[in-house]
């Protein structure tokens, strides 16, 4: 029987699929660069390894954008 929690985190992980899926096109489009497409995909990767969690990927960015060495 699927509790509450199997369904957000099976929402959670669809959701960023979907997401990243919109990076990746933007990326085709010509809206973003490979650098950018990469960060944003990277942060959506992070936070499927650990979806059975709230999103966090906007923390991977901020951090990203914050430390000189991650660039």
């Amino acid at each position: 029987m699927l509790t509450l929690s199997d369904l957000e985190n099976e929402m959670r992980h669809k959701y960023l699929i979907v997401l990243k899926s919109v990076y990746w096109e933007q990326f085709e489009n010509g809206r973003s660069t490979p650098s950018t497409v990469f960060v944003l995909i990277e942060s959506a990767d992070r936070s499927l390894d650990h979806e059975n969690e709230y999103l966090h990927d906007w923390k991977f960015l901020e951090e990203y954008f914050m430390n000189d060495q991650l660039r």
